[in-house]
């Protein structure tokens, strides 16, 4: 007796599909299983159109991730989320596991351009969104430095000073986590941190005769 090949999306080596097939692919579920050292190329869908591709190493929790964030729905993709859930025609599908996720995450959104006008996606994918994310957190952080020190220095309030220690001290751990993570370079882009604690501290002990 002949049996059907196991639907499933292709693992490294296996070859990428020339388009879309949704007999290679993996529906995701709650309970779908990350696969150790591959990330996962996962598309949304309408019903039978794709409408969105991204990569996750956790494919099961970035479903979920996907489900609450149509329940925010801020953003086009966010509503076109909720729209599908309500109808029930929402579903998120592995199309590649791969070691490489930047050249297929490309790959996919270019080849799915091609095929539909309406993709989501406002860019093309892979390392160059993920260095404009960070770029942009680095950015938010940086500003949220420097309003907290400016804060605390135009106080006039010596005890608000003194609550602020811990809030300080957080800082300073965040900072020494993205050292390690990223490097001095890439820290002192993350905030610039060292030179607000040297202007903090320095105000500290001017104005208070000890620092924070």
């Amino acid at each position: 007796m002949s049996t059907q090949p196991r639907k499933r999306a292709p693992r490294p080596g296996e070859g990428r599909p020339s388009k879309y097939d949704p007999d290679q692919t993996e529906l995701v579920t709650t309970k779908t299983e990350p696969q150790e050292g591959l990330s996962a190329i996962y598309v949304l869908l309408d019903g039978e159109d794709v409408r969105y591709v991204g990569k996750t190493k956790m494919p099961a929790k970035r479903f979920q991730d996907h489900i609450r964030s149509g329940k925010v729905g801020k953003t086009h993709r966010e509503r076109w989320i909720a729209k599908a859930c309500a109808a029930d025609t929402f579903q998120m599908r592995i199309v590649e596991w791969t070691e490489n996720w930047d050249e297929a995450e490309r790959a996919w959104i270019a080849g799915m351009r091609q095929q539909r006008t309406d993709l989501l996606n406002i860019a093309a994918g892979g390392l160059d969104m993920a260095r404009a994310h960070e770029k942009i957190g680095a950015t938010l952080f940086s500003r949220l430095v420097r309003f907290f020190v400016n804060m605390i220095i135009n106080a006039d309030d010596p005890g608000f000073k003194f609550r602020m220690r811990g809030h300080v001290e957080h800082l300073k751990s965040v900072y020494a986590s993205l050292k390690r993570e990223k490097g001095d370079d890439a820290a002192n882009e993350w905030g610039n941190w060292l030179f607000y604690e040297m202007k903090l501290d320095r105000h500290m002990n001017l104005k208070n005769g000890r620092a924070l």
